[in-house]
């Protein structure tokens, strides 16, 4: 038993000397080391090649996806006629639309989201009353060199007789470690119908 419980201790040193920086979990917790330490370049520069090869591994995004989802609101009255565009045989309904493009890093773990956000209402045929466009960047815990850079464009646009809303918006995040920058780029375009697609 004391062999054994010897051998564990021998297996554990050898694992913490070398660390396996291919393994999610090694460089997670390295990562929260860094994301704690109170001067992030001066903790990364004490590092070894090995570990700052990891750590470079796991703040560039590589994978770039896109997810949208849908929630509908069925207001309460069973009918709306509003500015006389109303259809009173649809009962006006409320949705939100949201789109966001994510990136990853080779890991396979999400470090920046850009999301776009649309809320508007719609009667069967037209959009009804002006649809609430909001978008902002988001920077996970595990990506602590990033940041939100800025918006860099928004526009929107109306289809004829209001059948469609359409937005479009741009934003930014930025990266600087040392001499070193890295942008990431990220763009979402929603397009809200009057039927409710």
């Amino acid at each position: 038993l004391a062999i054994a419980g010897c051998l564990a201790l021998t297996t554990q040193i050898a694992q913490a000397s070398s660390p396996d920086y291919k393994d999610t979990q090694v460089v997670m917790q390295l990562m929260q080391g860094l994301a704690a330490a109170e001067d992030y370049e001066a903790a990364y520069n004490a590092l070894n090649a090995e570990a700052q090869d990891a750590v470079d591994r796991w703040v560039t995004p590589v994978a770039e996806e896109t997810s949208e989802h849908e929630e509908t609101v069925v207001l309460d009255r069973k009918s709306i006629v509003m500015r006389g565009v109303g259809n009173p045989t649809f009962p006006v309904r409320c949705k939100t639309k949201t789109s966001k493009k994510y990136n990853r890093n080779a890991f396979g773990v999400k470090i920046l989201t850009y999301t776009s956000k649309t809320r508007y209402c719609y009667n069967g045929r037209q959009i009804v009353g002006s649809p609430r466009f909001t978008r902002s960047g988001q920077v996970h815990w595990s990506a602590p060199v990033w940041k939100f850079d800025r918006h860099l464009d928004k526009s929107t646009s109306w289809g004829p007789n209001r059948i469609y809303w359409r937005d479009y918006t741009k934003g930014r995040f930025k990266a600087k470690v040392g001499p070193i920058t890295k942008y990431w780029t990220a763009s979402i375009s929603k397009t809200c119908f009057g039927n409710g697609r």
